[in-house]
């Protein structure tokens, strides 16, 4: 086991949450104290990305629930309402399964004897108790979002369902907005406590990602990406000035990648996501000397396993896909202080599900044989390609997946490796 901090074995996922796990997060007040959406949201300013007249400044929005709540259609409104809300908040698909399938991505043998896991925390402008009742809060460890203060209230409740009883409290005002300036700030202080064994956010920007789709969340993008953190902004497919937006971001080189906000198993975004954590989580145990160490027993290959995943690169059907790492990882020589990101995806992409199952032994091969090309460039070059493109002579067959992809992969490894190595007649 690694002698490392505890909380520098965790990997630290920060979402947004509003365009990111939902498309309108107050949606549920509405149908509980029969009030009409189309007045509530009338004048309110509105994001450059509006989605279905949803979105608005979060002062302007609590300022309105407050308004509703003291004279208007959410009379009585508290927290314990809001909560009681939050599970009715539609999630977009895929969701909350997300969370489940990226823990499972950390399940492989390396990493559970290294004690890396994945931790996910809320960032947002909407109201924390609604978060935190909704389907998402069970899979997250710290909420930042926008908060009402309670007073009691004396008079005599309405009996009708849903009203507060004479005990119950009601919002009487705004505690806290969550703004963009608020969410740069709680995203630094994790970052920041790193190695100082203080708070439940200790564990460095380079073991960060960060995940959302608001307007108020580019300047967390640039503060976390200018540390070394990871960055991945979401946008809704049925939303152009939204894929504008995002779109920007990623061509200013403000976000790592960008992906609609549709998660499962075989969706590009959620699958981009998973990489980063993989990446991640290789390169943990790089820094503590586990990836690299050559004398580490690799987990066997096994025979005749199986597993269902979507159809291989390799297969010739005349498509091309792109590596989702950048080139300037290439340079002459191979890195030396963890497995190459760029080696990883590459593996990743020809084994698809298949790649946890067989990471040990990958990470056997990169230090047994690594140290010893002639040209590392020339040699990502050949993989990359080969994995991206159809090549003559190396498309795996279009038959069901099992271990003879592993088996491929690590015999056309060999051979690039003896057309690469150091000693070469």
């Amino acid at each position: 086991m690694s002698q490392n901090s505890p909380r520098t074995n965790v990997i630290l996922v920060a979402w947004g949450f509003d365009l990111t796990f939902s498309p309108d997060s107050i949606g549920p007040l509405f149908p509980r104290f029969t009030a009409a959406p189309d007045a509530f949201w009338a004048g309110l300013d509105q994001s450059g990305f509006v989605v279905s007249n949803r979105s608005s400044n979060p002062s302007d929005r609590l300022n309105r629930i407050l308004s509703y709540a003291q004279t208007g259609p959410f009379k009585g409104l508290n927290n314990r309402i809001l909560n009681e809300c939050g599970s009715e908040i539609p999630l977009y698909d895929g969701l909350p399964g997300l969370f489940d399938r990226l823990s499972s991505t950390l399940e492989a043998g390396p990493f559970v004897d290294h004690g890396i896991r994945v931790e996910h925390c809320v960032v947002s402008s909407g109201i924390s108790t609604m978060i935190a009742g909704s389907r998402i809060g069970p899979y997250v460890t710290d909420v930042l979002g926008s908060e009402f203060n309670e007073e009691s209230i004396d008079e005599a409740p309405k009996s009708a369902p849903g009203q507060p009883t004479t005990s119950d409290p009601m919002i009487d005002s705004i505690r806290q907005v969550v703004d963009g300036r608020a969410k740069t700030t709680f995203l630094l202080d994790l970052g920041r406590r790193a190695g100082t064994g203080a708070g439940s956010g200790n564990v460095g920007f380079r073991n960060m990602l960060y995940v959302a789709g608001s307007l108020n969340s580019v300047g967390a993008f640039d503060a976390l990406k200018q540390r070394g953190g990871h960055t991945f902004a979401v946008y809704d497919p049925g939303n152009s000035d939204h894929y504008g937006w995002a779109q920007q971001l990623q061509l200013a080189e403000r976000v790592d990648g960008i992906g609609a906000t549709r998660y499962g198993a075989d969706s590009p975004t959620e699958q981009r996501i998973t990489d980063t954590v993989s990446q991640i989580a290789w390169q943990i145990m790089g820094r503590c000397g586990a990836a690299t160490t050559r004398t580490a027993a690799p987990r066997e290959i096994p025979t005749g396993a199986k597993a269902d995943r979507p159809q291989s690169p390799l297969v010739s059907t005349g498509s091309r896909r792109k590596l989702l790492v950048r080139p300037s990882e290439h340079s002459g020589t191979a890195p030396d202080d963890a497995i190459s990101p760029a080696f990883l995806a590459a593996c990743r992409l020809f084994l698809g599900k298949n790649f946890e199952l067989h990471a040990a032994a990958l990470a056997k091969w990169y230090s047994n044989h690594i140290g010893s090309l002639c040209d590392w460039s020339a040699f990502m070059a050949e993989l990359e390609k080969s994995v991206t493109a159809d090549v003559p002579g190396i498309q795996r067959r279009a038959a069901k997946a099992d271990n003879s992809d592993a088996e491929k992969l690590l015999r056309f490894l060999d051979d690039l490796y003896r057309k690469h190595k150091i000693d070469q007649e």
